[in-house]
């Protein structure tokens, strides 16, 4: 049996969680290798590993905290890195996405988290934006505060990329569990509804259906 290393990883992690009654996906950037960056076989291994996760109809939680874009593997790395945001639209058509910034979520890292149907962040030195702040400051000069710019706490007041913040990782990975639990019983909790409703309405009278509310 191969023993996992977070070298060979390569920055990002696909795991399948069993936990009790319910299974779900996790794509994790691990920022401590790369930078959590996507490079070409990084996001190949995503994309695939999206589509497993399709075919078995499992939720995905993709937790986000990377640099964005591996620049050094050339302008190649784009159309690969890139591959993986239809990946996800189309996996999200017909199944649970949940995204959350542990960090940072630069580049292809704030679209992707922009995907979820659910998007939370951590409040402590979090950023998130579309570009690093080598190219901001490029363009509006050293006087730009990046850090107040790529805040979570200004995405959740002026645009609709955070929906939630948090300021522990444990609350923050509860708030996802709630949602995958909820997710497990949703089909028996509908089944159930149905049933509720087709017997109110064979009773034979409207009086006897609203006090059977």
């Amino acid at each position: 049996m191969e023993i996992f290393s977070r070298k060979n990883a390569d920055g990002l992690m696909t795991l399948v969680i069993s936990h009790d009654d319910y299974k779900f996906g996790i794509i994790y950037n691990d920022f401590k290798v790369n930078g959590g960056s996507f490079g070409k076989d990084v996001c190949l291994r995503a994309v695939k590993f999206t589509e497993y996760l399709e075919e078995q109809s499992l939720p995905l939680v993709y937790l986000v905290n990377s640099i964005g874009v591996r620049l050094m593997e050339g302008r190649s790395v784009f159309k690969d890195a890139f591959s993986l945001v239809p990946a996800i639209e189309n996996f999200k058509k017909n199944n649970l996405f949940i995204t959350a910034n542990l960090g940072k979520s630069l580049g292809l890292g704030a679209l992707i988290l922009s995907l979820g149907h659910y998007r939370y962040s951590l409040s402590k030195d979090s950023e998130i934006n579309l570009t690093g702040p080598e190219v901001i400051r490029l363009f509006f000069g050293k006087a730009f505060d990046f850090k107040k710019h790529s805040s979570p706490h200004r995405h959740i007041k002026e645009t609709a990329l955070v929906q939630e913040i948090y300021h522990d990782k444990k609350e923050l990975l509860q708030k996802i569990k709630s949602h995958l639990e909820f997710q497990a019983i949703k089909p028996k909790y509908i089944l159930s509804r149905q049933r509720v409703v087709k017997d109110i309405y064979q009773l034979k009278t409207p009086n006897e259906r609203v006090n059977s509310l």
